[in-house]
This record gives C-alpha cells, sequence and structure tokens, in this order.
C-alpha cells in the first residue's frame, strides 16, 4: 500500500510534485494518528518535535521524566527545537485511546513510544 506522506494518493486533480518539509510531515502523521512510522528518521524527528529521549542521545547526561521528556532547562542542542514546556504524552495517550475506541495500539511504533520505550532501528 502506498504511503500518504508526499499527500499525493488521490489528488484530483493531479497535481505536480510538493516539496513538503520533513517536519511538517512528522506533525501532520502524529496528528493524524499514524501508529507507525515510515522509517527510523521519522522517529528521530517525532521525539525532536515532542521533546522526548531517543537514541540520538545516547551517552549524553539527561535528566529525563519517567515519560522520557526532556523538561527545556535539561534540553541538550538536539531537542532544542522542542517548544513545549511539558509532556505531551498524557494528552496524545487520550487522544489515540479515543480515536481507537478500545482497540490496542500498544504493540504498534507510537504505542511504544507514548510508554516511554526507545525505538531501535530493529523495531521497525
Amino acid at each position: 500500500m502506498r504511503t500518504c506522506d508526499d499527500l499525493q494518493l488521490y489528488s484530483v486533480p493531479s497535481t505536480p510534485q510538493l516539496t513538503l518539509l520533513v517536519p511538517l510531515i512528522c506533525q501532520l502523521n502524529l496528528f493524524a494518528g499514524q501508529l507507525y512510522f515510515s522509517n527510523y528518521e521519522m522517529y528521530l524527528r517525532t521525539c525532536n518535535f515532542l521533546g522526548l529521549n531517543g537514541p540520538d542521545l545516547e551517552g549524553e547526561d539527561l535528566v529525563v521524566e519517567s515519560d522520557g521528556f526532556i523538561r527545556e532547562a535539561n534540553r541538550p542542542a538536539a531537542r532544542a527545537s522542542c517548544s513545549f514546556e511539558q509532556s505531551q504524552l498524557l494528552p496524545l495517550k487520550e487522544l489515540f485511546g479515543l480515536r481507537r475506541k478500545g482497540m490496542g495500539y500498544l504493540p504498534t511504533h507510537l504505542g511504544k513510544m507514548l510508554n516511554g520505550r526507545i525505538l531501535t532501528e530493529d523495531d521497525s
């Protein structure tokens, strides 16, 4: 099945190839409810957007909350673009819980991330 990441799946009339910004695609996928990341880079970008600890920060001395969120005062340069002052994982869990209407999503990439697990390249 083709992905919808490029916004070209069913465009009527045909549109020229768009050059979308990857951070925008990351945000759209997250808020559209996409449960799986298309690649490992998209996972890292989502961690960056949400201010979460990730494998790219391995070896750094970090103060991280139990859900993986890094507060602004403790945030390394790799997460400087995150604009959230507090973790957004609880509101996202609630949103996905409502969308899924009781159906589980814990084994998915997003389910693992929302429960504080750091994904590896083998998870994809």
